[in-house]
């Protein structure tokens, strides 16, 4: 049985759904609960479990859906799964009055915050961008990818949901800085800013462009243009394939391994080592805490005590 022959589960799943498009979440947000709850109804059918609707979302059934999650995915997308199933039971509960499972029974699991790794200097992104060949569309547009990445220290999706609407195409490259709003997560906008460089990137590629599809950043099928390949209308790339582009040029280039959220871990670290307020740094990239900023103070600390520890000892 296909996901939308499913029972009435599933057509819960998607007035919930709907209700989130209704209060205007991100097309992001609405997509990574659609898979999320189309997951958890694969889930009742493969396990025959007796759930016809959502008032039969009891604890048990939750938590064993969540358990098998678990084998096979990090500790942080799991809290995403359980604020996801926290978020439709409230719904249920406070706005169609059903007799659904109270919402914060269903608990977040811990996380321990580890100071990230493998963080990229500044010289490491100009060595990663200048390595980059610009010889083709597809070079051009890598290259912008990292220029704004590093320079605003977008999450991925945001970087992949960003359309050429989004950005006031005819001042790039005029401004040493150009403020651009972004939404993001919790659906909450906020200024970030493009360098000049990175300006001039985006400008580079833009120029390439003969097609007229609103995303910033498109997919290129070898021997196919924009235009002749109609399978996606919209040609928008997909964060899985932001960072295949991002890890191969990082190999290539010889600064190793290098995932596209390690950009953002430079981009907070780089402003930490320039005194920027670790206030100003959350706001920048979008923190709702600042204890989830602080971690890089960690990595700025090691550093210097780095420093300190290869210093030459005065009493020998």
């Amino acid at each position: 049985m296909g996901i939308s022959d499913s029972p009435s589960l599933w057509q819960d799943c998607r007035q919930f759904l709907d209700y989130c498009g209704y209060l205007n979440r991100s097309p992001q947000t609405v997509c990574t609960y659609r898979q999320m709850l189309t997951d958890l109804v694969r889930y009742c059918e493969k396990t025959k479990r007796q759930v016809a609707r959502v008032e039969d979302l009891t604890l048990p059934v939750i938590t064993a859906f969540l358990a098998w999650k678990r084998t096979h995915t990090s500790a942080s997308t799991l809290a995403k799964y359980a604020s996801c199933l926290r978020s439709m039971l409230r719904y249920f509960s406070l706005h169609e009055d059903r007799d659904v499972l109270v919402y914060d029974k269903v608990q977040l699991p811990k996380l321990q915050r580890h100071a990230p790794r493998n963080v990229p200097t500044a010289e490491d992104i100009v060595h990663l961008f200048r390595s980059i060949p610009q010889d083709s569309p597809q070079g051009k547009r890598d290259r912008a990818l990292v220029m704004l990445f590093f320079s605003t220290g977008l999450r991925l999706a945001e970087l992949c949901a960003l359309d050429r609407a989004d950005l006031p195409i005819e001042r790039l490259g005029s401004d040493q800085l150009l403020q651009i709003i972004i939404r993001g997560k919790g659906d909450k906008d906020r200024p970030v800013f493009l360098q000049q460089g990175a300006q001039l990137a985006v400008h580079e590629y833009l120029a390439t462009r003969e097609d007229e599809f609103p995303p910033l950043f498109i997919r290129y099928r070898p021997g196919k243009s924009a235009e002749d390949d109609a399978e996606d209308k919209e040609k928008r790339l997909s964060p899985r394939m932001v960072r295949k582009i991002i890890t191969q040029h990082a190999r290539r280039s010889g600064v190793g391994h290098l995932a596209p959220h390690a950009l953002r871990h430079g981009f907070a670290v780089d402003l930490l080592r320039n005194d920027v307020n670790l206030r100003v740094i959350q706001e920048l990239l979008g923190h709702s805490s600042l204890s989830t900023t602080q971690i890089y103070t960690h990595l700025v600390n090691r550093a210097l005590a780095d420093a300190v520890r290869h210093r030459a000892d005065p009493a020998g």
